[in-house]
């Protein structure tokens, strides 16, 4: 957690700075054809053990897979930058383990997620961290587009550098019961916004 205020607003300047000057250069090299641009969509979504303390939720051993996760390993491949301009989360639960790919991600976080913070990290400095809370869209949403929460500042995640998304839970944090019966949990990160690519 930080310390206090300014620590927080003394690293989001320094971070708004990079971000800044990483996207003029890649504006930069846009116009001499350095690099190729589209829009895309990166999706992870994982099986989280709640309770106190930070969990991982992008791993070094994550397999790339169609309806699960848009990551191999950790990082992003060689030559790719990608700008996070939206983000969204959801969540879910089931009595069965392995149900990534078949969950809606709709239901209403439990009020131990809306506690917890989201850290998105690469080479071992923050790009991201928002209260769960902040991050859920309000009212109910017949189209997905109307869930994403649209950031002040697009974040930068560079190919090749390790990337991590966590979940960090307060002291005290429970796991969602039915009953007597622990659920197993489901959360769903997606980023929405521009890839870059280089030619080679």
């Amino acid at each position: 957690m930080y310390k206090n205020l300014l620590t927080a607003k003394a690293d989001n300047e320094i971070f708004n700075r990079q971000a800044v000057k990483l996207n003029q250069t890649i504006l930069g090299e846009l116009a001499t054809g350095k690099y190729r641009s589209f829009d895309q969509v990166l999706r992870h979504r994982a099986l989280v053990e709640v309770g106190s303390g930070i969990k991982n939720l992008l791993l070094s051993t994550n397999d790339k897979v169609v309806g699960i996760s848009d990551f191999s390993g950790n990082k992003l491949p060689d030559k790719e930058i990608f700008a996070t301009k939206q983000i969204r989360v959801g969540y879910d639960w089931s009595t069965a383990a392995g149900q990534e790919a078949l969950l809606a991600y709709d239901q209403e976080f439990t009020p131990t997620w809306k506690s917890a913070e989201l850290k998105i990290s690469q080479a071992g400095k923050e790009v991201l961290r928002f209260p769960i809370s902040d991050l859920i869209s309000k009212g109910p949403h017949s189209n997905p587009d109307d869930r994403y929460i649209t950031l002040e500042l697009p974040f930068i995640l560079v190919g090749l550098k390790v990337t991590e998304i966590q979940v960090e839970f307060p002291e005290g944090s429970v796991k969602k019961q039915v009953g007597t019966v622990d659920q197993k949990e489901y959360v769903e990160i997606v980023q929405k916004g521009t890839i870059y690519i280089e030619n080679v």
